[in-house]
């Protein structure tokens, strides 16, 4: 054979090789991805030190480098585990890959396949095909989260937010009597000199309170239209639910409270927990539980219907709406929920499994790579009304035995990941649904875009009050036409800034005044001075967080001066 005609023979053969070895290289590429973003996840100490993100000492100054060092490393994981790798994921996968990875639902003798990760879209519209959206926030009856909820209400009717609304609150008394009084001061609001650790110093809202609250605040809502229609908000509708919180009525070897519950984590450290006996994020599972069978276990009514084409929206009370909450891009289905990317990563695959989910749990079998394809999920969870009860309910079982191995803030959080898992229900997972904390700031906007609206707020300092708190503007007045920021602010840590003469300000949910939404409360939410910290000298620089810190005092500040306005707007 001559040397041109063996050349080409060798030709050929490489490129059979290559043909042949390819498919099988891509179809390990994703999961060599995975396994290397897992490794960077925020460790289970930074996870740790924040358990007290909600609690009384969220301004010490250990508490704010903790927080701040955990922060960071949960956006790194979000990076590392969403946005980084979002192109790669979307790209149509091989023949062979999609056999690997591909996960089946049988649900209503369908076949549901998941894709995971995706940007939430900026078009505000909901896809007229979709299911309409109906939001649930999860509180318990303390002043202290009652402000937040309202705000929040106010602030998804500032940006024209379409859907239901459903407020579930944990132990509130039927008696007026057994409650603080609205209108009787601030010691009434939880917000005296004593205040215990959360932030409430005892002081529980009424039933009567809080349903007199909703028909203040939203007169044009609950009188003029008071159901949901395509192009606007429903009267938003209370479930009281029982308290949930007294984690001894489970059993188990701490109930008589003598044995204190203790986390090791993989590194040998031990933390204890701080909660004790009481867990009041033990609500929010058992909340949702109560509300999605009361129909069935009392015949109560409930705004709560299995049967509807509904995609339930769970958040938290110290959520804001910034702009319309939209999934155009995320099919949300029985059998199919989807909920933001967090960075909390796969650190229950270490509890014992067996103990909490069962021997033939499909939790305990779970890999690495599935939970970061489909169950590092956080709050807003969207969830299909068909999948609700049967979610919930298993979500509750798990918080006790979750609680007892790791009694620490995200035991709630992780025990949802393990419910989803046990019930087979993959979660898609979105980037960019949410922004304040717990990850990344957005990265969408140039900096320059970003500092642009910042400055307005800044520069508002130097004029007025009203300039600041611009009451008639709501949230949304924070943002230029020329930004479009994430649908909603997650305010759960503090936002230290400075002002134009270099003084530092900050603004954090615990010093908040609980009675700040009272028309007899004179004074308008503002940053405070951050004690400790020196002034800048002239010539300063800011970066892409301060700007976006100065955007969420903003949004905290017009969002609460928003919510009092129309509030009070009733009783003039």
């Amino acid at each position: 054979m001559s040397s041109p005609t063996k050349l080409l023979a060798s030709l050929i053969g490489l490129l059979l090789f290559a043909s042949a070895i390819l498919p099988f290289f891509m179809s390990r590429m994703d999961t060599l991805q995975l396994a290397l973003g897992s490794t960077i996840h925020a460790p289970p100490e930074m996870i740790e030190q924040v358990q007290h993100r909600d609690g009384a000492k969220d301004d010490s100054l250990v508490e704010k480098k903790n927080y701040q060092e955990e922060n960071e490393r949960i956006r790194v994981n979000v990076e590392l585990n969403g946005s980084d790798r979002q192109e790669k994921q979307q790209q149509p996968q091989q023949p062979q890959q999609q056999q690997q990875h591909k996960h089946k639902h049988k649900l209503r003798g369908k076949d549901h396949r998941h894709h995971t990760k995706v940007p939430a879209s900026p078009v505000a519209s909901k896809e007229e095909d979709g299911p309409a959206y109906h939001f649930v926030v999860s509180s318990d009856c303390s002043p202290f989260q009652r402000w937040q909820v309202l705000t929040q209400i106010h602030s998804a009717m500032s940006v024209g937010q379409a859907g239901r609304y459903t407020w579930i609150m944990s132990g509130c008394p039927e008696d007026d009597n057994d409650g603080g009084d609205m209108n009787e001061g601030n010691a009434k609001h939880g917000n005296n000199k004593k205040s215990k650790a959360h932030g409430q110093d005892g002081s529980t809202l009424s039933r009567s309170s809080v349903l007199a609250d909703i028909a203040t605040h939203f007169p044009s809502l609950c009188s003029a239209a008071p159901r949901a229609t395509p192009s606007s908000l429903g009267c938003p509708s209370v479930h009281f639910s029982p308290d949930f919180s007294d984690m001894t009525v489970y059993g188990g070897p701490y109930a008589d409270g003598r044995t204190r519950r203790a986390y090791r984590n993989r590194n040998g450290k031990v933390t204890y927990s701080s909660y004790g006996n009481t867990y009041r994020f033990n609500n929010k599972p058992n909340g949702l539980r109560h509300w999605s069978h009361a129909r069935d276990l009392s015949g109560e009514e409930s705004s709560f219907d299995p049967n509807a084409d509904e995609a339930i929206v769970l958040i938290d009370p110290d959520f804001l709406f910034l702009t319309q909450f939209n999934m155009p891009n995320v099919t949300v289905a029985p059998g199919r929920p989807a909920g933001a990317n967090y960075g909390l990563g796969d650190q229950w695959l270490g509890f014992n499994l067996t103990s909490i989910c069962g021997p033939t749990s499909r939790c305990v079998t779970t890999t690495k790579e599935e939970v970061y394809r489909h169950y590092s999920a956080g709050p807003p969870y969207v969830i299909h009304a068909h999948d609700v009860p049967t979610l919930s309910s298993r979500w509750s079982e798990l918080v006790p035995p979750t609680y007892d191995q790791y009694p620490l803030l995200y035991a709630e959080m992780f025990a949802y990941s393990m419910a989803a898992a046990d019930l087979d229900l993959p979660h898609t997972l979105v980037n960019d649904l949410f922004t304040g904390c717990m990850t990344h700031w957005p990265r969408s906007d140039s900096v320059e875009t970003v500092a642009a609206s910042a400055q307005r707020f800044i520069d508002a300092f130097d004029s007025s009050t009203e300039d600041v708190i611009l009451s008639s503007g709501g949230t949304k007045s924070c943002f230029g036409s020329d930004m479009i920021p994430p649908p909603l602010l997650h305010y759960c840590q503090r936002y230290p800034f400075r002002l134009n003469d270099g003084q530092w300000r900050v603004l954090a949910k615990r010093r908040v005044a609980h009675d700040t939404l009272d028309c007899d409360h004179d004074e308008a939410l503002l940053p405070w001075q951050d004690e400790g910290k020196e002034p800048s000298p002239r010539g300063f620089k800011r970066d892409r967080e301060e700007y976006w810190h100065v955007l969420g005092v903003c949004a905290v500040v017009r969002g609460v001066a928003y919510a009092k306005r129309i509030g009070c707007a009733s009783l003039a």
